[in-house]
């Protein structure tokens, strides 16, 4: 452990931000689109019985597929932020699983319920790059990947805070460019960690075998 500890490359997060704006540009119009379809579905699943916890898991695991598809140019469309729901038994236990043990983590104290869900963010995105793993295998490997990167990802979180109460002098509406910014960010962070997380782990195998 103390050898994949010293293996830890710290993520170029201005650069992130700045090829996820560039990413964004050629489909911006239908970005915007899509993040209000996910507000208004969202929104609506409040109004019924039990509707956030049961859409919350696929719509989040949709939106993952979305700005990965953004993320890597690979031709993102509309529709791709209802992709959850065909996998919707793994992206529902994730969201409880989720949610369950955050809230747990939060009672105990509040600094843990954050680190919890820093050590889980990769759930999704991992779940959209292999469908058939499990809701708990999924969380296993995202608390692997995240191992001592989880104050960076929220560094990167805060980043956007200044630019989202800049939203407040366009009534909100500059949070249609903001949020998509933020997400598709968030999925250029993901390919980074799983990128750094693969060669790390290869050079421990290395390191092993020398």
């Amino acid at each position: 452990m103390e050898y994949a500890e010293k293996q830890l490359i710290q993520v170029n997060q201005s650069a992130l931000m700045t090829e996820a704006r560039s990413v964004m540009s050629p489909h911006l119009g239908m970005i915007i689109g899509a993040f209000v379809v996910y507000l208004i579905v969202s929104g609506l699943s409040g109004l019924i019985p039990l509707g956030s916890l049961l859409i919350g898991g696929p719509m989040a695991l949709g939106l993952a597929y979305f700005t990965l598809n953004i993320s890597r140019d690979r031709n993102p469309e509309l529709g791709n932020i209802f992709e959850g729901f065909k996998h919707f038994g793994t992206a529902f236990v994730t969201y409880l699983l989720m949610g369950l043990g955050v809230l747990c983590a939060m009672i105990l104290l509040i600094i843990p319920g954050f680190i919890v869900a820093m050590g889980w963010s990769q759930a999704y995105y991992i779940i959209s790059d292999e469908p058939e793993i499990s809701a708990v295998d999924a969380l296993k490997k995202s608390w692997h990947m995240m191992d001592g990167y989880k104050m960076d990802i929220f560094i990167l979180m805060l980043r956007f805070i200044p630019w989202m109460l800049l939203c407040i002098l366009t009534l909100g509406l500059g949070l249609l460019y903001v949020w998509p910014w933020m997400s598709v960010t968030f999925a250029k962070y993901h390919d980074e960690i799983s990128n750094k997380s693969s060669a790390r782990e290869m050079d421990i195998i290395d390191h092993l075998i020398d």
